[in-house]
C-alpha cells in the first residue's frame, strides 16, 4: 500500500503510459441498512467514516447484491472526497446504482432481505478525478436541458481511461 505502479503499453505503433498509487486503506467505522421513511421494505445502505484531518482522502463505493448482481455496481454517487467533512465523523447514505445506462434512476433503493456486499475503496486523487468527471458527465448528459461541457479526466498519456489503484475493504450486510 501507498506504493506507485507504472504501466506502459505498446500497441500498433502507439505507446500508452500511466502511473497510479494505491493509498493506505481507510476503514468505515460502521455500515448499516436503514429503511426509508414511508417504505416498508426499501432502504439505503449507510456508512460512517471518522476522517483523519491530516490526510486528503478520496473514496469510491460499489455494492453487489448477492444472487442478483453479477458484479460490483458503483453506487448512485460513487466517488467522493473528504473536503466537506475533513477531520470529522461523517454519515453517508449509499443509493443503489444502475447496472447499465438503460436503468438509470429506475430504483435507488435496496430491498429488505437483500444481502449487500459493500466494496469501500480508498483511491488516489487521479483516480478520483477520472471517476468524478465521468460521473458528472453521465449525470449532466441525462438532462436534456443541460449543456455537457465536462471533459473526462484521464491519467493515460496518449489515451483516455484510468489506470487506477484501489485499497479496498469489504463488508457484508443483510438488509433487515
Amino acid at each position: 500500500l501507498n506504493s506507485q505502479y507504472s504501466l506502459k503499453v505498446e500497441y500498433s505503433g502507439h505507446i500508452f503510459i500511466s502511473t497510479t498509487t494505491i493509498p493506505d486503506i481507510v476503514y468505515p467505522d460502521s455500515v448499516w441498512f436503514a429503511k426509508e421513511r414511508n417504505q416498508d421494505s426499501l432502504g439505503l445502505l449507510w456508512i460512517r467514516i471518522n476522517d483523519n484531518p491530516l490526510e486528503e482522502n478520496f473514496y469510491q463505493t460499489l455494492i453487489k447484491r448477492k444472487g442478483k448482481d453479477k458484479r460490483f455496481i458503483p453506487t448512485l454517487i460513487s466517488v467522493f472526497d473528504d473536503k466537506m467533512f475533513n477531520g470529522e465523523k461523517m454519515q453517508i447514505s449509499l443509493s443503489r446504482g444502475s447496472a447499465n445506462m438503460l436503468e438509470v434512476g429506475t430504483n435507488r433503493y435496496f430491498a429488505v432481505g437483500d444481502t449487500l456486499i459493500l466494496k469501500f475503496c480508498s483511491i488516489d486523487r487521479t483516480t478520483f478525478d477520472f471517476w468524478h468527471s465521468l460521473q458528472g458527465s453521465i449525470i449532466t448528459s441525462a438532462n436534456p436541458f443541460s449543456a455537457n461541457a465536462l471533459d473526462v479526466q484521464s491519467n493515460i498519456e496518449n489515451g483516455l481511461g484510468i489506470w487506477g489503484g484501489y485499497a479496498a475493504v469489504y463488508d457484508t450486510i443483510i438488509a433487515k
